[in-house]
């Protein structure tokens, strides 16, 4: 008996919203810096966060190599967001990010792939009763 990450309705969901989140930070990284002002070092908790969702749904359902396949891209997805950062005059790009962006994309492609292994993993089949099992 398997366990349900795998469902398609679910893997749907999340290609979906995978989809979404990389135009939601193509285009947050394009605009004049929204963490401007915070406290210092927010930006990389922004980017830690945003590339962590990256690499899970880019890794969440996909096989063996094509997993790694797709969070590699989101790791060149943060390196270049990071180039078109440093043409920008309103922005700057820095090394900083595009660590953590690799860091956290390959952390959320680990996350994905431990869920859906321990999610699809059979089960011990039910015990028969009476049976003492």
């Amino acid at each position: 008996m398997r366990r349900g990450l795998g469902a398609p309705g679910l893997r749907a969901t999340v290609r979906v919203a995978w989809t979404a989140s990389i135009g939601l930070v193509v285009v947050l990284s394009a605009v004049p810096d929204p963490t401007s002002g915070g406290p210092p070092g927010i930006d990389k908790l922004w980017h830690a966060l945003a590339y962590l969702a990256l690499g899970f749904g880019a890794a969440f359902g996909r096989p063996g190599p094509q997993c790694w396949m797709a969070v590699a891209a989101m790791v060149t997805l943060g390196w270049a967001v990071e180039g078109l950062q440093g043409l920008l005059p309103w922005r700057s790009a820095e090394v900083a990010d595009g660590l953590v962006n690799t860091v956290a994309a390959a952390a959320g492609g680990g996350l994905a792939v431990a869920l859906t292994r321990r999610a699809t993993r059979p089960t011990d089949p039910p015990s028969s009763p009476g049976t003492g099992q």
